[in-house]
């Protein structure tokens, strides 16, 4: 993570990259971030673990369009870290 930002700048950063990943990886576009999150934020998925990496994350598992998808969020649903298979 680059040093020196605020806590918004970050979590736009760390959207960017989600929405990134998500392009390059699944051929999802940006429009489908806020749908993944309002479900996991709605009890879809399940919760495989707790992040070992990041405090007050964890890890999702999610069926999403066909994709199975595990997304790392923070503990509110605010926003998601990141994304992979």
């Amino acid at each position: 993570m680059i040093e020196g930002l605020t806590a918004q700048e970050k979590q736009a950063f760390q959207i960017k990259h989600c929405m990134n990943r998500l392009k390059e990886r699944f051929d999802l576009g940006p429009e489908h971030y806020y749908q993944i999150l309002n479900r996991i934020a709605n009890g879809g998925g399940t919760m495989v673990k707790p992040s070992k990496t990041v405090k007050d994350t964890y890890v999702v598992r999610l069926n999403y369009l066909g994709n199975r998808l595990k997304v790392v969020v923070d503990s509110k649903h605010s926003h998601m870290l990141t994304v992979y298979k």
